[in-house]
């Protein structure tokens, strides 16, 4: 069952015509109460949300809200903009919806999954608390957004140079933690400068907005990444070997190069060059690990470019 539900809606519940009949159990006669005349509950919870800045801290303590008076499996929420987020998902036989509506503009839909279906006083209940979801939630999707854009290259949309030596040194500490390879690769759009000077600026970011979304399209979901700077990207090849990750760079290479652009002239042919090194373990890290990957991207544009070239470790 699904319901439409604004911010400023406090129509859910506001006389007895409104509900249904006198509740059956004790349970149904607390849910009763609170909705019809105990106010502090949603204060509390109001307040509560208030202070959350993260979609999952906010499901997380809705969750735990209802939880004290309807035994549900989870609390899942889906935003228009963003990846669904689920807290203490499990089976469940019914889902119950819930739409997130600010200023007559639908962003999302909170459903709280049980094991059988929710009585009349539980879904009103669920319903009347869901509402103080709406601005907290809408917060907290801006919050995000704005933080994605502190660590994202606006034009090419791959991470920056910030998110670079954050998730560097994280992945770093990973492999060291749990033995694992780990893999980096810089690669550089060949004769860049003449695609400028020909075509013009404009067209060149075309073309490193193309190259990003082919790179993209050849790598995991466990795989990232990131604009350098100019036409130069990184690579994190995350639990990678090396000969795994070799063979991936080249892949990428030969997709990019066989790849061709008609919307911007069917003759442009656009090449890249590599650099790929491995994390030699503890005392490696990570701007040894660029040096050297760079270093090797170098011997490649020296050697004829469009090919990778490995670093020694």
């Amino acid at each position: 069952m699904g319901y439409a539900l604004q911010q400023n809606d406090l129509s859910l519940v506001h006389s007895s015509s409104q509900v249904p009949l006198q509740p059956v159990s004790e349970i149904e006669q607390h849910i009763k109460k609170h909705v019809l005349n105990d106010k502090f509950i949603e204060l509390e919870l109001s307040q509560e949300l208030q202070t959350k800045l993260d979609i999952h801290s906010i499901i997380k303590h809705f969750s735990g809200t209802i939880s004290r008076f309807i035994k549900h499996s989870g609390v899942q929420i889906s935003t228009i903009d963003s990846n669904m987020v689920a807290i203490a998902g499990s089976t469940a036989v019914h889902h119950e919806h819930v739409d997130l509506i600010l200023d007559g503009e639908k962003f999302g839909v909170v459903t709280l999954m049980t094991r059988q279906s929710l009585n009349d006083w539980a879904a009103i209940f669920f319903r009347y608390l869901a509402r103080y979801l709406v601005y907290p939630i809408k917060n907290a999707l801006l919050i995000q957004t704005l933080k994605a854009q502190t660590v994202t290259d606006p034009l090419t949309q791959a991470f920056n140079r910030t998110a670079l030596d954050h998730d560097l040194q994280h992945e770093i500490s990973y492999s060291s933690r749990y033995q694992t390879p780990l893999t980096v690769a810089m690669i550089d759009i060949d004769h860049f400068k003449r695609v400028n000077d020909q075509y013009g600026h404009t067209t060149g970011d075309r073309v490193l907005v193309e190259v990003a979304d082919q790179i993209r399209a050849q790598i995991r979901k466990t795989d990232s990444l990131y604009r350098y700077g100019g036409e130069e990207f990184t690579l994190i090849l995350r639990d990678t070997p090396l000969e795994d990750a070799i063979s991936k760079v080249e892949s990428i290479l030969s997709h990019c190069s066989q790849h061709r652009c008609p919307e911007i002239d069917p003759d442009l042919h656009i090449t890249l060059s590599a650099g790929v090194t491995t994390w030699a373990g503890r005392g490696d890290h990570g701007k040894q690990m660029i040096e050297r990957a760079d270093e090797a991207l170098y011997c490649s544009k020296e050697y004829g470019r469009d090919q990778a070239t490995v670093a020694a470790v």
